[in-house]
């Protein structure tokens, strides 16, 4: 088991080394595969996400329908005759208009020594 464990170990370093022989031969190499599996990532838990908010709100929306349907299959029982309702409704007061006519203004004379 351990011979088999060092191989795969030995292989995996040999793809980031900087010999010939690696897959990855340098950092830049090394930095733009590992900037791809962030992005490809961070986009599948993002989706992952949405879809499964997609499917609360579904399932929400599902249960609400049932409740209502439940409501409707039971008819509410009937009162007799039911009392108007009257409702107190005022009437909106109009803003008083600006004025279009204006007095003469007022003069101050101040007493002079």
């Amino acid at each position: 088991m351990e011979f088999i464990s060092l191989f795969y170990l030995k292989n995996f370093n040999s793809l980031l080394t900087k010999n010939a022989d690696g897959l990855l031969t340098s950092n830049a190499l090394t930095g733009v595969a590992l900037t791809l599996f962030l992005f490809l990532f961070c986009f599948i838990v993002v989706h992952f996400l949405l879809l499964a908010k997609i499917g609360w709100q579904a399932s929400l929306n599902a249960e609400k329908t049932k409740t209502e349907e439940q409501k409707q299959e039971t008819p509410a029982p009937k009162n007799k005759e039911r009392e108007p309702i009257y409702y107190i409704v005022e009437k909106k007061r109009a803003k008083p208009k600006a004025r279009t006519i204006y007095s003469e203004p007022k003069e101050f004379r101040f007493k002079s020594d």
